[in-house]
């Protein structure tokens, strides 16, 4: 589940409350999503795995970056395993690089390996935009009378700009990112079949000069072989020092 925990160190959007070492820069991509070394951001994670909530601190610390195919990443700090030392890229990490006008992400290992990252923001953003982030469907044959097929369907869209109250504070015209995650696996053997379905829905809101500010993610399984299974996460910003570029 890295794709999810590592999704909520992302950050961004409007305005809101100002920390760490403001610097004037107009360009929009990279106010809204602040990459540079050393910047942080702390969460309070509240868990819910079927039980009751959890609620922990989470910190979030950008490391050194490094440019791999012409693009420059930066590492979460303490997540990319002794990158630096053992090869120029890390085994399991959780990685955001600015490409033109979109923030891209690699957040499952091991890798990273660069064929298709995600593209988590896709500016400019408007009200109802939406795009793709994974779009397959796959069918083959694993032994004789026994199919597989495989269906996973990702896309991002921007719900709208609203107000967004977190710990760290208020945030005005906070972008509002929705996240649909559909994946289908169906096997087709004698004398049954077994077939499983996940749904990862996830909300995330973004403020200017500060990043991500919350982000709510469900998590829902059925199986052929068993009941429904549910369990969520949710963020919000209880503090952040923030520099806009190194």
């Amino acid at each position: 589940m890295l794709k999810i925990i590592l999704g909520v160190m992302v950050m961004l959007w409007f305005a809101g409350c100002r920390k760490g070492n403001p610097v004037e820069v107009n360009d929009p991509v990279q106010r809204y999503f602040p990459l540079a070394v050393g910047n942080t951001w702390d969460f309070y994670l509240t868990t819910n795995l079927g039980g009751g909530d959890t609620t922990s601190p989470y910190h979030v610390a950008l490391d050194s970056p490094f440019v791999l195919h012409g693009i420059k990443w930066y590492a979460v700090e303490n997540v990319c395993l002794d990158a630096r030392i053992l090869s120029p890229i890390p085994l399991v990490c959780g990685l955001w690089a600015r490409s033109g006008n979109k923030i891209l992400a690699q957040r499952e290992g091991p890798g990273p390996t660069m064929d298709a990252p995600e593209v988590m923001l896709d500016f400019p953003l408007s009200n109802g935009k939406q795009w793709t982030i994974y779009n397959v469907d796959t069918t083959y044959v694993q032994e004789p009378g026994d199919t597989v097929r495989m269906i996973r369907l990702s896309k991002r869209y921007v719900r709208g700009f609203e107000i967004v109250t977190v710990p760290a504070g208020a945030f005005i015209n906070a972008v509002h990112v929705g996240d649909s995650t559909w994946y289908i696996y169906t096997n087709t053997h004698s004398p049954r079949s077994v077939s499983e379905s996940t749904v990862t829905a996830t909300d995330e809101w973004y403020a200017i000069d500060v990043g991500m500010v919350k982000q709510f993610i469900k998590y829902t399984s059925k199986s052929s072989d068993t009941s429904e299974y549910s369990r969520h996460w949710m963020y919000e910003l209880r503090k952040f020092n923030i520099r806009l570029s190194d």
